[in-house]
């Protein structure tokens, strides 16, 4: 391989230790190194910066998949739902299948799982509910408690809650919410019981 191009692989962090090696025995060719790389970096700044679609974020997160894409919460929701974290991670991909979710209404669907002894007769689950879609008014019969991991919701009370924010509800508190977020609204939940206008109950 002849020493430009070693000296181009060198200045990408590409060359194998042995041959960078070599390069640095040779005094000319440092220099010419030390140009080299003022030149890419030049070449760097004159490049205008292109913003990525918001298409490709969204397919990013979703290759990434629930264990990396929530993993900044996994600690806080392993305590949340008295679980083990290894536990937390595998529960989270969930919210990347459609399998095992039940609708509420169109819009808004319920995975519930056993959640740890300490959650006592509460039930664990995740939430995902489409942006601008409101959920409807409900009493909640015994204390709730969401975490928000994406998008946000506003409540009639206007209090907003947003990724990375637990919202408590006492038992016998009542509201109604809408997903204000461009994004879909995601969160975990630990519920004993809602109960609709209508009086039907959910989980």
């Amino acid at each position: 391989m002849r020493s430009e191009e070693l000296l181009a692989l060198d200045v990408l962090g590409l060359l194998e230790a042995a041959e960078q090696l070599e390069l640095e025995q040779d005094g000319e060719t440092m220099r010419a190194r030390v140009e080299l790389e003022q030149a890419a970096s030049l070449l760097a700044l004159a490049v205008e910066p292109v913003a990525p679609p918001p298409e490709l974020r969204t397919r990013l997160l979703a290759e990434l998949g629930g264990r990396e894409r929530f993993a900044p919460f996994v600690d806080r929701l392993a305590a949340l739902f008295d679980l083990a974290a290894d536990r937390v991670r595998t529960i989270l991909q969930r919210f990347d299948t459609d399998e095992g979710w039940t609708v509420l209404y169109p819009g808004a669907s319920f995975f519930d799982f056993e959640g740890g002894p300490a959650l006592g007769e509460s039930t664990a689950g995740l939430v995902r509910i489409a942006a601008g879609v409101p959920f409807p008014h409900h009493t909640h019969l015994g204390e709730e408690r969401v975490m928000v991991l994406q998008g946000a919701f506003v409540d009639d009370s206007g209090a907003r809650v947003e990724a990375g924010q637990l919202a408590i509800m006492s038992d016998g508190s009542e509201h109604a919410f809408e997903v204000v977020s461009e994004q879909e609204l995601l969160y975990a939940v630990v519920v004993r019981e809602i109960e609709f206008a209508d009086g039907t109950r959910a989980p």
